[in-house]
């Protein structure tokens, strides 16, 4: 930890302040294997894939016929990608 903040802390020295002061859960991540943390991130993905839909949902509660919502969807999805 000292060498990477000392590396770095002339150019990111609110990021090295934050990652001295939360050290305790980044080290408890970082214990886990990287498929596991993997699977984290891909976990925050898909919860933002389901905020996007139901933002879909909210602003359009009926939709004509079940093509339209598989267009709607697919739609939203495509544009969660991007981001």
């Amino acid at each position: 930890m000292l060498e990477v903040t000392e590396k770095w802390q002339s150019h990111y020295h609110n990021g090295m302040k934050s990652w001295s002061v939360n050290w305790d859960a980044i080290c408890s991540i970082l214990k886990f294997l990287s498929e596991v943390r993997k699977v984290i991130y891909t976990t925050n993905a898909i919860e933002s894939l389901n905020s996007s839909y139901q933002r879909l949902n909210r602003q359009r509660s009926v939709f004509p016929s079940d093509v339209s919502l598989l267009k709607a969807l697919y739609l939203a999805t495509f544009e969660a990608t991007k981001k």
